[in-house]
């Protein structure tokens, strides 16, 4: 049975194309007009600016010499040197008007632009401002910009002409997601590029006011402080936005917060809160706040989050992945806590997430967090991620290991305090082989495991008596002769695990997780087993294979 390509929906068209890669997309292409007309619009619909340049021709566009003395220097693969200046491109002369014509062509398929103004990489070249200008001198009376239809933007610039003469080109009413991208070292007068942003962000008010989707990527030194207050200023000017990813701190921070947990379709917030010389009264929140909060990604204090989730709307939250930065090791108490305000902001919990960023913890081995932590969590049947790191080892039995296997059955993901931790003296795994082997065996779908546990139990478990039941027929069968069900782990993060005997511990691994690609310990010094037990491991997998 055939089927005529203009009869499918134009969705079912897009999701056909979207699998298939650059080469495949131009043999498409050239069947006909119509095939065409799809091929093209996915090739257009995520580019850089440096690839748009290139439908204009070599008499057109020029690689020119470097502005800056930089060099950059690869040493590749075969050993020879390679020495590669950073060129910038412009126009030798006006453009050619069929080129033109062409690029414009593109401009309007465009769907996700990345766009990097006095930026070097492997996709972007240094372009001259005048490129653009010429462009939009040469714009279409019909076209309102260069790209008029365009809804998503990466933008990342180190200097203030980036902001000034070039962003306002790229940003229109139909934007709906934007990128910032502010790793980079502001070169220049700093004063004059914060200037420059706040009013670039002034004008993406005015003019994405559906803005539905902002993103600043950014790193964490002093000379972010500006830049973390000129966003945290104007990042809830959007009542549209349902993804926010952010760095927010200053002495606007409280109003800021407040004004995202008021956003009634914001769905997706990344957090990152300086709490530094701010008094944690003066933030509050509006009666269940976050109405339609689904995914909580948070990196702050243990005092800021329990202000978030006891304001947050019961019963929302799915996802929630945290990172406490703390001066002082968190009380197991205050863990306890914790987990219960996730249970009560959450009815259907798929992710937790939580590591803690403290000095080491000195406590008694009698002190230390138990599986106890986690028995609010058991009404949560649907989990498929829960990692629990919290600087401190887990104290955990096998009937504590063998309850989870049982009560989340969708886990994917499992990392219970396999985090580099200085180890406790006379410290030493509850878990044993056994509890381990049932886990993989009633998990099926679980890919990451990270748990503490005694491998040197493996030789009591192969050493116990043969397992019998009676049949229907009341005779004895072993249950040592049924086939082992095979896992789909594929990382398996030890942490300070006992080791066992080198060749008994891999071949145990080797025949419950076959398609294990990675496997990480912590060692003390001197201590070679688990070193050994990966080399022969991969020995035994590469036998088999």
């Amino acid at each position: 049975m055939t089927i005529d390509w203009d009869i499918l929906p134009l969705h079912v068209k897009e999701r056909i194309v979207r699998l298939l890669d650059g080469p495949s997309l131009v043999m498409v292409a050239c069947v006909s007009r119509a095939w065409a007309e799809t091929a093209l619009a996915q090739k257009w619909s995520r580019v850089s600016f440096t690839q748009l340049l290139r439908v204009f021709s070599s008499q057109t566009m020029l690689d020119v010499g470097p502005s800056t003395p930089m060099v950059r220097i690869w040493l590749q693969a075969n050993g020879r040197l390679t020495i590669r200046l950073p060129l910038n491109q412009r126009f030798l002369q006006n453009p050619n008007p069929i080129e033109t014509k062409r690029f414009f062509g593109y401009a309007k398929r465009v769907k996700v632009l990345s766009y990097a103004h006095d930026v070097q990489s492997h996709s972007h070249r240094l372009i001259e401002p005048t490129v653009i200008a010429t462009l939009d001198a040469c714009r279409p009376a019909t076209m309102p910009r260069l790209f008029p239809d365009l809804p998503g933007l990466t933008f990342a610039s180190s200097t203030i002409h980036g902001y000034t003469s070039i962003f306002p080109l790229l940003i229109g009413p139909a934007l709906a997601e934007l990128i910032l991208d502010c790793q980079r070292p502001i070169r220049g007068n700093q004063e004059d590029y914060y200037v420059a942003l706040h009013s670039s962000l002034e004008l993406l008010k005015r003019t994405a006011s559906q803005l539905f989707a902002f993103v600043v990527k950014m790193t964490q030194n002093q000379d972010s402080v500006p830049l973390v207050t000129i966003f945290t200023r104007h990042v809830a000017s959007w009542t549209s936005l349902r993804k926010v990813v952010v760095t927010l701190g200053g002495i606007g921070m409280p109003a800021c917060i407040r004004g995202l947990s008021t956003l009634r379709n914001l769905t997706d917030a990344e957090l990152v809160i300086l709490t530094d010389a701010i008094d944690l009264e003066t933030v509050t929140f509006p009666v269940n706040a976050f109405p339609s909060l689904t995914d909580l990604t948070i990196t702050s204090t243990i005092s800021m989050l329990f202000l978030i989730l006891r304001s947050t709307q019961p019963g929302t939250l799915r996802n929630i992945r945290v990172r406490l930065n703390e001066f002082c090791p968190v009380p197991t108490p205050s863990l306890q806590q914790l987990v219960q305000l996730v249970c009560y902001v959450s009815s259907d919990l798929h992710v937790l997430t939580l590591s803690v960023s403290a000095p080491e913890s000195t406590r008694p081995i009698t002190n230390l967090p138990t599986a106890a932590i986690f028995l609010p969590l058991l009404d949560h049947h649907n989990l498929l991620e829960l990692v629990f790191e919290v600087g401190m080892p887990l104290q955990m039995t096998d009937a504590d290991v063998e309850t989870m296997a049982l009560v989340w059955p969708e886990l994917r993901t499992l990392r219970l305090g396999v985090d580099d931790y200085n180890p406790l003296p006379d410290w030493t795994p509850r878990t044993t082989c056994r509890a381990i082997t049932s886990l993989l065996f009633h998990l099926t779908h679980l890919q990451v495991l990270g748990l503490e546990f005694d491998a040197s139990s493996l030789d009591a478990l192969t050493t116990d008596e043969s397992r019998t039941e009676e049949d229907s027929n009341g005779r004895l069968r072993s249950l040592d002769d049924e086939p082992v069900r095979r896992s789909e782990l594929e990382q398996f993060q030890v942490g300070w695990s006992l080791p066992g005997k080198p060749l008994n511990i891999a071949c145990w691994i080797a025949l419950m997780c076959p398609k294990l690609k990675d496997m990480t310990w912590h060692e003390a010094e001197g201590e070679l087993e688990w070193r050994e037990t990966k080399a022969m491991l991969e020995m035994l997998t590469w036998l088999e294979g």
